[in-house]
């Protein structure tokens, strides 16, 4: 009961609302996609810092490896990489195997960047 002595209901409301939403995004195929990759982008990241970590990817400093952006591809996600001084493109491609493992992945791939040598592209394949 409030002030006035009418009682309210809100939080029943708001519980039932959020789960009539939850029920027709998992419900309609279209939104189960949407939904999926959405949870993919923030999964991925984690999963390739875990990742760097048991692959042993750090600067002598400890320093791990930078996220920068991650992005939505039709072959899973596409990571783009902030490598501290003292690790490069080489580390990420001997260890594609933990990486791939770390982030539930078929397969993983290592491009370096040509213009700028601390960015490294990482694409998870998924699919």
């Amino acid at each position: 009961r409030d002030v006035t002595g009418v009682q309210t209901c809100a939080l029943p409301i708001s519980v039932l609302g959020v789960a009539l939403t939850a029920l027709v995004l998992g419900t309609w195929p279209a939104s189960q996609r949407v939904l999926a990759d959405a949870a993919w982008r923030i999964i991925t990241p984690h999963r390739l810092r875990a990742g760097f970590v048991h692959a042993r990817i750090h600067s002598r400093t400890g320093r791990l490896p930078t996220i920068v952006r991650t992005t939505q591809q039709p072959f899973g996600e596409r990571v783009l990489v902030w490598c501290p001084a003292g690790t490069s493109v080489a580390d990420f491609h001997s260890a594609r195997r933990v990486l791939a493992a770390a982030c539930w992945a078929a397969h993983i791939t290592v491009t370096g960047d040509d213009q700028h040598a601390q960015l490294v592209t990482i694409d998870v394949i998924r699919h």
